[in-house]
């Protein structure tokens, strides 16, 4: 059982902490992810959430403000406490059979002003202890971004570093990715777009959307396939919302609509990718959203 007193340093689940619809402690799961298998949970984000992005549909709820300040910086997790908790679980034989580490939790991971010394860690662990584990990193891409994160280069260099780095893009236009990221400091989806090239061969995962926000539309579409022919995804992986959003005025994408949605941008990741043979994944994210298929069990975050 998880041990609540336990908000830092140690082992957390899904709501278990003060606020249910976040993580507690530093490490979570393992969950059952169709997209990552057995998956170990890491948050880099503290208790709270304070996240660079401040999208409507977001089940956590929102943000308890923006990353930065010195409150905000004594809530994150140290290097060492990430290094201490992440070994005793993998020494835990509950998680031996895990076969991704998944970095993501309440928030933005390369928020963290140490992100790229705590990657280093959480690889050299995974080769140590588990090497049959995959490391990926969950990211809004904002780490990248150089007005906003002076640490951009080692964040790209980090990220180029892990197995699967996911960067999320939800919209191609301007208009709907600025209502849909609300990102800080005003950054715009050309800085945003600019700032991914850094990372090559992303795996992207989309959120589509309908009811206030519609990002099923035909124009809405056809911008999304040209952000990810000009990022050069790898893959893409499309999911829609099936927690309860912040803002109930967005609406999930009914699974019979996301199915072929889901075809026609990853058949855009594939083309990008200079192979038809590109396998299509519509799955869930962790955080709570639905793929176009039933699934058993779902990653949280």
């Amino acid at each position: 059982m998880h041990d609540e007193s336990k908000t830092r340093s140690g082992s957390g689940e899904w709501g278990t902490g003060p606020d249910p619809r976040r993580v507690s402690g530093i490490i979570y799961g393992p969950v059952r992810s169709r997209r990552f298998g057995l998956s170990l949970g890491i948050n880099l984000s503290g208790p709270g959430k304070h996240c660079s992005f401040s999208c409507p549909y977001c089940f956590r709820g929102p943000n308890d403000g923006r990353p930065g300040g010195t409150a905000w910086a004594q809530d994150l997790p140290t290097p060492a406490e990430v290094r201490a908790a992440l070994t005793e679980a993998a020494l835990d034989p509950v998680n031996g059979a895990a076969g991704d580490w998944t970095v993501a939790g309440n928030a933005e991971p390369t928020d963290h002003p140490r992100f790229p010394e705590i990657i280093d860690i959480v690889l050299e662990l995974r080769d140590r202890l588990a090497p049959q584990a995959v490391v990926s990193v969950l990211s809004n891409g904002m780490g990248l971004v150089p007005r906003y994160c002076c640490r951009h280069q080692e964040v790209a260099e980090a990220l180029a570093r892990v197995d699967r780095p996911c960067l999320k893009l939800d919209a191609g236009t301007q208009t709907t990715w600025r209502r849909l990221a609300g990102a800080a400091m005003g950054v715009t989806l050309e800085e945003w777009l600019e700032a991914a090239g850094a990372v090559r061969a992303p795996i992207l995962q989309i959120l589509l959307v309908q009811g206030l926000i519609d990002t099923t539309t035909e124009p809405e579409l056809a911008a999304l396939e040209r952000c990810i022919r000009r990022l050069g995804a790898r893959r893409v992986q499309v999911v829609t919302a099936d927690r309860p959003p912040a803002d109930t005025r967005i609406r999930p994408v009914p699974a019979a609509e996301l199915q072929p949605l889901a075809a026609r941008l990853e058949a855009a990741a594939a083309q990008a990718a200079g192979s038809s043979s590109s396998t299509l994944q519509t799955t869930s994210q962790p955080g709570g959203e639905s793929s176009s298929e039933p699934l058993s069990s779902r990653i949280r975050p």
